[in-house]
């Protein structure tokens, strides 16, 4: 059950039942394309259940990279909206080693140190991770040539969705 308001020409959803849910920024759940809004007077009508909002996840990565490959930096990603919903919901069921083992395996076998986690309970501002990393099977060493994958890590993660996406192993 979603709860609405009615501000003249803009209608305003909430689901309750996820403490991390705002409004108009539902569960993924509840997105089932239109609901029916009922109102005390018996009357009805069909609300589109889509978001209206653009849902971005802004990610900065800063890195050198040593002679001899390894590569030592830091990044700070920042989500919003249902990114940011789905962020402190994995926030909130992992314990934070749990969440950094999978953080590095997901990340192709980077090491984490220096981990925070800003906003993890405020829902009305956006969820905020950063940490630092090092990892020495992000580039290859030929010669005297470094070849680096331009968006490292996160480049392995976007191939690893779009595998998932494909069912593909």
């Amino acid at each position: 059950m979603i709860a609405a308001v009615e501000t003249g020409d803009e209608m305003i959803l909430l689901d309750a039942t996820d403490p991390y849910s705002t409004p108009n920024v539902l569960p993924l759940r509840d997105l089932n394309w239109i609901g029916r809004l009922i109102r005390k007077d018996g009357t009805s009508e069909s609300i589109d259940l889509a978001p209206k909002k653009f849902v971005a996840d802004n990610i900065a990565v800063d890195y050198t990279i040593e002679a001899g490959g390894r590569i030592n930096g830091k990044v700070r990603c920042q989500y919003t909206e249902h990114k940011a919903m789905n962020c402190r919901n994995s926030f909130e069921n992992l314990k934070e080693d749990a969440y950094l083992d999978n953080l590095e395996n997901k990340y192709d076998k980077i090491e984490i140190s220096d981990y925070s986690r800003t906003n993890e309970k405020d829902v009305l501002l956006p969820a905020v991770e950063s940490f630092s990393f090092t990892s020495t099977n992000l580039c290859e060493v030929i010669g005297d040539k470094i070849y680096v994958k331009p968006m490292l890590f996160l480049l392995v993660q976007k191939i690893r969705l779009s595998k998932k996406q494909e069912n593909i192993p």
